[in-house]
């Protein structure tokens, strides 16, 4: 204990401390409660405002009223619940997969999606683990590096959205090893979008499986929200996609789509499947709802992007750096310095809005910065007082250019 308080100490002050506000109530609405005051909120993923619409709810509380609170254990062991089955259908449907298998939390999908289609499930198979190699953007997901360290395949990261630099490593390595290409669709941090429609054709060239990561994209991305497969028209053509129903969807819990040989494969070879309890029937009764309800209100999409692109234009103006492009709902603010970065963020918090900095180890050193969500219940009001807030934080330091 003696190391760790000290590291803790020592960590404390590099990053200016840690700090975990409790939200009260309303936890995911643009009006949450904190220390029994109303704050703005953008900094929740709940982009299409679902976590709390009353439909929503009454479909979880259905789902609860008959099933309880808990699964009881695994699927494997414990009984396969009917409304985890509706679930997968509905999100297949949705995605545009031939199945898919559901997971408690996003994290849990990750570490056992790359572990098992990469890794040794019995012996040497399906792949001979020393020479398997896993091909992974630099800006993925902590989950996804996880996901790598545990699946203990070999690795080769690949400069942020550099297919050339991929594609060189790619055909390094075009003979006989087990590849798998690990990419998110949407990079909330950086504000960007892979192209998936190049690297589906670097996966077919060289032989390599291919994962994306679509957490951020389901949801927004595509004509009905069905995520990156939609959006790039590449149904069929990625081995496995990972979906989060914590972010547009408002819920809790993660999902992989594939091939129904695949997902069967999975169903027996995912460790955290087997071994670990299934998501509850009261949150699949929700997002069954919250799914029918994306599909069918698009505007609310349209909504939250014009939203968005308001919200960028006028911090632009103001001389504020926004990193990616303005197709997602998120707002990156390069801020630089971690000081500066606080500074902005206590400062917002003063002025009762939440929106807490990214700062290292999150983010690498002198690249600190405010990642500001948006979502579909902000009003205008909410915005433009945002935008004067930043306004007037810009005076009290200087943004990195």
């Amino acid at each position: 204990m003696k190391h760790i308080e000290k590291f803790i100490n020592e960590f404390e002050k590099m990053i200016g401390g840690i700090h975990f506000h409790e939200i009260e109530r309303y936890g995911t609405n643009p009006l949450v409660r904190i220390n029994n005051e109303d704050f703005l909120m953008f900094a929740s993923n709940n982009y299409l405002s679902l976590s709390n619409d009353p439909r929503v709810i009454d479909a979880a509380r259905v789902a609860l009223e008959l099933n309880g609170m808990g699964p009881g254990g695994s699927r494997f062991l414990c009984g396969n619940l009917k409304i985890l089955n509706d679930l997968e259908k509905c999100i297949s449907e949705f995605v545009g997969v031939e199945d898919c298998i559901t997971f408690p939390t996003g994290y849990m999908a990750n570490l056992a999606a790359i572990s098992a289609m990469i890794g040794s499930f019995i012996k040497d198979q399906p792949h001979n683990i020393e020479s398997a190699i896993i091909f992974s953007d630099e800006n993925n997901h902590a989950t996804l590096a996880d996901g790598i360290k545990i699946s203990k395949a070999n690795k080769i990261i690949y400069p942020h959205l550099n297919y050339e630099f991929l594609e060189n490593e790619l055909n390094k390595h075009k003979h006989d090893h087990p590849k798998l290409i690990v990419t998110e669709s949407v990079y909330p941090m950086d504000g960007d979008i892979a192209d998936l429609n190049k690297i589906a054709d670097l996966a077919k060239k060289y032989d390599a499986l291919l994962m994306v990561d679509d957490a951020h994209g389901v949801g927004i991305l595509g004509e009905n929200g069905g995520g990156a497969l939609e959006h790039f028209n590449l149904h069929n053509k990625v081995d496995v996609i990972m979906g989060s129903m914590d972010k547009a969807l408002g819920g809790m819990g993660g999902y992989l789509g594939g091939s129904k040989k695949l997902i069967k494969y999975l169903r027996v070879a995912s460790r955290p499947y087997i071994f670990s309890s299934s998501m509850s029937a009261v949150m699949a009764g929700g997002m069954i709802k919250s799914i029918e309800i994306c599909q069918k209100e698009k505007n609310r999409r349209k909504d939250l992007f014009e939203k968005a692109d308001y919200v960028r234009e006028k911090l632009t103006d103001l001389g504020y750096k926004l990193l990616g492009s303005n197709k997602i709902p998120v707002a990156p603010l390069l801020i630089g310095s971690d000081e500066n970065c606080n500074i902005i963020s206590k400062y917002l918090f003063s002025k009762k809005i939440f929106c807490p900095s990214i700062v290292w180890p999150a983010v690498p050193i002198n690249t600190a910065r405010m990642r500001i969500t948006i979502m579909h219940e902000h009003t205008k009001e909410q915005l433009d007082y945002l935008i004067k807030t930043l306004e007037e934080a810009r005076s009290l330091i200087k943004i990195s250019k």
